[in-house]
């Protein structure tokens, strides 16, 4: 084995996801400050994210968040292996001064928030029996 392809298994195993399927990883990428300018971005902004009811207990919310209820709807709900009991989809308003990057260039609507970032409001906007319910409606 070569120097290099060590170092990228090395980076494989260090970035590996315990929520992504097996052999899938990612590496971590931090966004210290914005990559635009989105001052044309109302005040606050209302984004959703799909995640582990122990996130939004923890308030330690991860990446990405979406513009979109239903791809939030699918993160929480439809991608992924884990007990969809404890999956929800958060709702926040957060200031657009929190907003490092809006990335245009996919359908899932997606918004990178600063690390510090702290939404002015978050709740729990709909939860596994509710999706159930409203699919069934």
């Amino acid at each position: 084995m070569t120097f290099a392809r060590g170092l990228v298994d090395l980076i494989k195993s260090i970035h590996t996801n315990l929520n992504r399927s097996e052999g899938y990883w990612f590496p971590i990428a931090v966004i210290s400050e914005p990559l635009g300018n989105y001052s044309n971005e109302p005040p606050e902004v209302i984004l959703y994210r799909g995640c582990c009811i122990d996130e939004y207990n923890s308030k330690d919310y991860k990446q990405p968040w979406t513009s979109d209820l239903d791809t939030a709807k699918r993160f929480a709900f439809i991608y992924g292996d884990s007990d969809k009991n404890n999956r929800v989809v958060v709702k926040a308003k957060v200031k657009n001064t929190d907003i490092a990057w809006i990335v245009e260039i996919t359908t899932e609507h997606e918004v990178v928030l600063l690390p510090e970032f702290s939404p002015i409001e978050d709740a729990i906007k709909l939860n596994y029996t509710q999706y159930c319910e409203c699919k069934n409606q």
